[in-house]
């Protein structure tokens, strides 16, 4: 009966190990929304490009980008600063100030090659201009002719 009593207690303890259990509580924060990037734009009709410019303002529009092209079909494309440093490239008919390939300052100082001359102007009143075979400064102050 001794032996019995023991195979029963060793039995019963078997029976009552405790088994290990992982019991854990966390108590935080969300986690940080996913980022969302929002999907590039389409791409551009045929035969044409797509470059990135924005104006928030019709005020902030270069004022030679909305002077209308010349007609036959002509236009003018204007890369403009916003320290209104700009160069324009126009098919408006030329003269000492526009037409052609204008490159101007914000005080007023440009540069303007077209087809009937190159007109270089510091914006005070000072100009050199070189039309066919002459170059004048200050208009006629100093006027020199070549063969």
């Amino acid at each position: 009966m001794k032996d019995g009593c023991l195979v029963a207690l060793f039995l019963g303890m078997a029976l009552t190990v405790s088994a290990p259990a992982q019991v854990s509580v966390y108590i935080g924060v969300a986690p940080p929304p996913i980022p969302y990037e929002p999907p590039p734009p389409p791409p551009p009709v045929f035969g044409m490009i797509w470059v990135g410019g924005f104006w928030g303002l019709v005020a902030e529009v270069p004022i030679f980008a909305t002077a209308p092209p010349a007609i036959p079909p002509g236009q003018n494309i204007v890369l403009q600063t916003t320290g209104q440093n700009s160069l324009i490239l126009s098919d408006g008919p030329p003269t000492p100030i526009t037409g052609g390939i204008v490159l101007k300052g914000a005080s007023g100082a440009m540069i303007v090659v077209n087809e009937t001359g190159i007109y270089i102007s510091n914006g005070q009143g000072a100009m050199i201009t070189l039309i066919g075979p002459a170059v004048a400064i200050n208009m006629t102050a100093l006027t020199i002719i070549g063969p």
